[in-house]
């Protein structure tokens, strides 16, 4: 029994690509509506409530220094890498930001949130170069503050790097100046000496000074050459101009992105939806849930309001897809009751409001159509609906017919050609034991003997027994659903109901489907020109249902059997 189970309901669970399309194809409004409403809104916030942010960019290159050797090497450029890294650290420290302000007229001490501008520096991969970029709501201040960055940087490193060496320089030249000084005062009194021994002295002085002079001097250009050698040369490449353009916000691509989350925020809620609802929309559900066939789909007539649903279609609109649906289901139930023909036939629901009525009026019809005489008996006694729709009286009906126990002939309406209708007539306090006594049973032989089929409007079948009473009086019940609506496990309830009370259930129908995509051949080959009217001429409509009315009362003058 698991086994079976669990394999009725494969077809529900194993959803397979054309359920998606279904879904997307029923929701696409909905999706439809969230992608503009989202890439809108996307698109005036970007334009109204974003503030355009301009940015300007410099590069600067950091020129490796060579080795002792004075040829630039391999490990040269990989240092120049890493200092260029360390460089870009550096370019984002705060001393160097609060120099750039002071350039630019701002306060030092402004903090990072309050800043007119937002640098940001990167050590650009496998290169010696580093970018410096600069945002801000003003394109001339962007590019003003992104060239004083570059500037302050190079002048800075400059003068740190040089610093090194300044002190030593400045401690060699003022020995050498000193030696000077001694060399030229030697060399003064060199030239008022006669004697001979002081001569050779003060010589000798001289040629001390000018050697320390010589190693002195080779010091300095020692030093000079060692500031040259180790000190990076930092080079500005490009300097930044005036953006022309913000870089944000990016309109189209927000609108975009935007469009795209929003259409897929509501599919995610049209499958959640869909995962949620637990109505009928397809007849294999049916097929799978109860093992029965489904013997007609029976398309929404989109003409009429929702009040004026339930109407003689056939008659009025013989065209129309909605009236092909009931001869389909007309040819479905003859070929069915081939080896058994059904001589009376119990139409119901699971619920009240689900279109019963409308079924059973309108395949009645559609079988008088058809050259069958046809007994429509309206058989629910608690809330009848056939005397409404084909604006005729209620009573005397079915309850007189059955208290009186007079001929059922007194009673019958005729109503068009081939077809005989039984009202309702007054309700009765207690419907259940009249339909389940021996009269209706007698009724019902009788409408058999005048008519090929007899078609009853039994109430819905979970509402009240009296269904279950008048079903043994009928050759078979037919089950109809409204597409979306009728919940799975209702009608699943209705049909283990009905089998339950030892009733034949021949078939189930789906009404009120929605109307097919054009690409549906039902369209093209049984669509109504009324239906494509426009609204003026829908005003019409109670008028040609008069017109209609008055030709039927003049067939029943003539006799319809």
């Amino acid at each position: 029994m698991e086994a079976i189970e669990n394999k009725a309901l494969a077809p529900e669970e194993e959803i397979d690509l054309r359920q998606y399309l279904r879904v997307l194809r029923r929701w696409l409004w909905l999706i439809a509506l969230c992608t503009i409403i989202a890439a809108a809104a996307a698109y005036l916030v970007s334009v109204k409530v974003i503030k355009p942010v301009y940015r300007a960019q410099v590069s600067l290159m950091v020129e490796p220094r060579a080795s002792s050797s004075g040829v630039l090497q391999y490990q040269d450029v990989l240092a120049g890498e890493r200092i260029a890294r360390t460089y870009a650290e550096i370019l984002k420290s705060r001393p160097v930001l609060e120099n750039v302000l002071i350039r630019l007229g701002f306060p030092p001490d402004i903090p990072e949130n309050e800043l007119p501008f937002k640098p940001s520096v990167q050590a650009v991969r496998d290169t010696q170069l580093i970018r410096v970029s600069v945002e801000s709501l003003d394109p001339k201040l962007a590019a003003d503050a992104a060239n004083t960055l570059a500037q302050v940087f190079v002048e800075e490193r400059a003068k740190s790097q040089a610093e090194r060496f300044n002190t030593l320089k400045a401690s060699l030249e003022a020995q050498l100046a000193k030696i000077e000084e001694d060399i030229t005062r030697i060399s003064e009194q060199r030239g008022k000496v006669q004697d001979p021994e002081d001569a050779r002295n003060l010589d000798q002085q001289l040629i001390s000074l000018r050697d320390m002079r010589t190693r002195l001097l080779a010091s300095l250009y020692e030093i000079q050459l060692s500031e040259a050698q180790y000190t990076d040369l930092i080079t500005i490449v490009e300097r930044a101009e005036v953006p022309e353009r913000p870089v944000r916000p990016r309109k189209l691509l927000n609108t975009v992105l935007a469009g795209i989350l929003g259409g897929m925020l509501a599919i995610m809620v049209a499958f959640l939806l869909e995962y949620l609802d637990t109505s009928i929309k397809n007849p294999e559900q049916i097929e799978a849930l109860t093992k029965l066939p489904v013997l007609g789909s029976i398309f929404e007539f989109e003409s009429n309001p929702r009040g004026e649903r339930e109407t003689y279609i056939p008659m009025e609109h013989p065209r129309s897809h909605s009236a092909e649906s009931f001869r389909v289901l007309r040819a479905n139930l003859e070929f069915l009751s081939v080896d058994k023909p059904v001589g009376a036939l119990c139409v119901t629901s699971p619920g009240p409001e689900e279109g019963k009525t409308s079924v059973a009026l309108n395949l009645a019809i559609a079988m008088a159509q058809g050259g069958k005489k046809v007994a429509l008996v309206d058989a629910d006694l608690r809330r009848p609906k056939v005397h409404q729709i084909l604006e005729l009286t209620q009573s005397p009906g079915l309850s007189e017919a059955l208290i009186a126990r007079a001929p059922v002939e007194k009673y019958l309406k005729p109503w068009g050609k081939n077809l005989l209708v039984l009202t309702s007539g007054r309700l009765p306090p207690n419907p259940a034991d009249i339909l389940a006594s021996q009269r209706m049973g007698e009724l019902i032989l009788e409408l058999r003997d005048m008519a090929d089929i007899v078609i009853l409007d039994s109430p819905p079948i979970l509402a009240c027994a009296d269904t279950v009473f008048l079903g043994k009086h009928a050759d078979g019940l037919l089950m109809v659903a409204e597409w979306g609506r009728t919940d799975r496990s209702a009608f699943v309830e209705a049909v283990e109901r009905a089998r339950q009370g030892g009733l034949r259930v021949l078939g189930a129908v789906l009404n009120r489907v929605k109307l097919p995509s054009k690409g549906y051949y039902y369209y093209y080959y049984y669509s109504d020109s009324s239906e494509k009217k426009p609204w003026w001429k829908k005003l019409f409509r109670k008028r040609r249902k008069r017109k209609v009315r008055e030709e039927l009362l003049e067939g029943e003058a003539k006799g319809s059997f």
